[in-house]
């Protein structure tokens, strides 16, 4: 264990010299950059076919678009956020942005079926209360 320390110890300020250099920190930087704008046009994707579905429901007239959102969190290892609450955090900017209104709601019981469903016969999942 000593001569493990030692080890790291020896090779502690190489690393910080690398992962401190302008060239990596500006890879990093390209790299989040990237991913941003790969999102924000999921996100442009998404609002437009919304806007393009209302558009052609209401013929010309301004749509009322309600964009709902579960309030689950989801994290990711190291207590980071994970992708999934980035683009929740994205699409809810973006659509506010555009003067949409966003709801949370609760996703308690979403994934089960509802009780025509279940009275129908349909019986592989729980019915709602």
């Amino acid at each position: 264990m000593v001569e493990a320390h030692r080890k790291y110890l020896s090779t502690e300020p190489l690393l910080h010299e690398f992962y401190g250099s302008h060239t990596v920190k500006f890879a990093n930087y390209e790299h989040r950059k990237a991913n941003l704008s790969e999102m924000d046009l999921a996100v442009a994707g998404v609002i437009g076919l919304v806007e393009a579905a209302a558009s052609r429901v209401l013929k010309g007239k301004t749509p009322i678009v309600l964009f709902m959102w579960g309030n689950g969190s989801f994290r990711s290892g190291y207590n980071l956020t994970s992708r999934h609450m980035t683009l929740h955090r994205r699409v809810t900017q973006k659509v506010r942005e555009r003067g949409y209104l966003v709801l949370l709601v609760d996703e308690c019981l979403t994934s089960t079926m509802c009780p025509i469903c279940v009275a129908v016969g349909v019986s592989t999942r729980l019915a709602k209360p």
